[in-house]
């Protein structure tokens, strides 16, 4: 994986750990397009890496069916 992909999935999984711990659900594939300016359908090839990773697990026909595998620090930041 080339570092600036890395360095947007490490992102992205910030984000979602921020956005989870404020709003108590996980985001959407296009709140996660809006804030980091991708389509959802990009927004999903970076779920679908995040869960080859084992970073996250998701339930197939679920709106925000996204359950976080990788720790998150206080911050936002991963463990």
């Amino acid at each position: 994986m080339k570092p600036e992909q890395r360095r947007q999935l490490e992102a992205i999984f910030a984000f979602m750990c921020q956005y989870q711990r404020e709003a108590s659900y996980p985001p959407s594939l296009r709140e996660i397009g809006k804030t980091f300016y991708i389509s959802p359908g990009t927004a999903m090839r970076y779920l679908d890496k995040m869960e080859a990773l084992g970073w996250i697990a998701r339930e197939s026909g679920t709106a925000r069916g996204i359950t976080l595998l990788r720790g998150c620090g206080a911050d936002g930041e991963q463990d």
